[in-house]
């Protein structure tokens, strides 16, 4: 008797990795490139002013004691320090006092703050400002729409947006890195499995932790392409995230960080193989499912 031979549809998360690995500078529209050049310079303005904030102070002095050296630049400091604790500090500069721009659909989200993962790993590759904007782009573009893809979106659901992040900062320092596509995807699941958000952190008498979990979730991505540089992958893959590719519309002609609501806020407001099964359970709770 025959054997049946069935077809594997491709996941979404190799879908976005390719996407993303195989993105140039070249293919980017020239209102994309002043856009990203745009939300840097507005980036860095809230990050020197984030710089003297009580909330940066105590990071930054913890760092001092458990970061290790390295190529990444702390902003307004210029000392080095390791890839992974100085996309935090700078993530937590740009975002404490809430200010940076800001993209709202069916979940709002801040994407500058993912700006230092393509930071952070652009200097400890080497890479050049066209790579640098190729990574600010992709942050843009994959976290407004993840933003897009859920009705209703994971805030109605009880969750935080910097669980959205946790799915992309993977994508733009494994980028930035220059991981193979397969790398990417792996990353996108060691990330994303441990990195679930609650939105209690907006509700009731606020806290730094506001303004401190979608930092954490960019640090997050980093340390996860970090660990794919020098590991060897399984055979099996990641599995579905419970959403299909074309839902997320990934295309080199139409950019969202050109979209009205991609704004720079003038004011706040208020798998690896072994992750693949808690990857799925994710966004199928996320995207479809209950929030807790």
């Amino acid at each position: 008797m025959p054997v049946q031979q069935t077809t594997t549809r491709e996941t979404i998360t190799a879908t976005m990795s390719r996407w993303a690995a195989g993105l140039e500078y070249k293919q980017l529209s020239q209102d994309a490139i002043y856009q990203a050049k745009r939300f840097l310079l507005d980036s860095v303005g809230c990050a020197l002013g984030g710089y003297q904030q009580h909330d940066v102070i105590i990071a930054l002095e913890v760092l001092k004691e458990i970061a290790g050296r390295g190529p990444a630049t702390v902003i307004g400091t210029g000392e080095k320090m390791d890839a992974v604790s100085a996309s935090l500090a700078n993530a937590l500069m740009i975002r404490c006092m809430d200010y940076n721009d800001i993209y709202w659909k069916q979940d709002p989200s801040h994407p500058s703050d993912i700006f230092p993962a393509a930071m952070a790993c652009c200097e400890r590759a080497k890479g050049d400002g066209e790579e640098l904007i190729v990574g600010f782009v992709l942050g843009h573009e994959f976290e407004m729409r993840l933003c897009e893809a859920a009705f209703p979106g994971i805030r109605e659901r009880g969750w935080h947006h910097a669980t959205l992040t946790a799915f992309v900062s993977p994508i733009v320092a494994g980028r930035a890195l220059h991981l193979s596509w397969e790398k990417i995807q792996h990353a996108i699941g060691i990330s994303a499995s441990r990195h679930c958000t609650m939105g209690a952190v907006t509700a009731g008498k606020l806290t730094m932790m506001k303004n401190t979990v979608d930092p954490l979730a960019t640090q997050s991505g980093v340390l996860a392409a970090l660990l794919l540089i020098n590991l060897l992958l399984l055979k099996e893959s990641p599995s579905e995230l419970g959403l299909e590719a074309t839902e997320l519309g990934l295309d080199a002609t139409a950019w969202r960080s050109r979209g009205p609501s991609a704004d720079a806020a003038p004011c706040g407001t208020a798998t690896k193989a072994a992750n693949a099964a808690a990857t799925i359970a994710i966004l199928g709770v996320l995207l479809k499912g209950h929030g807790p």
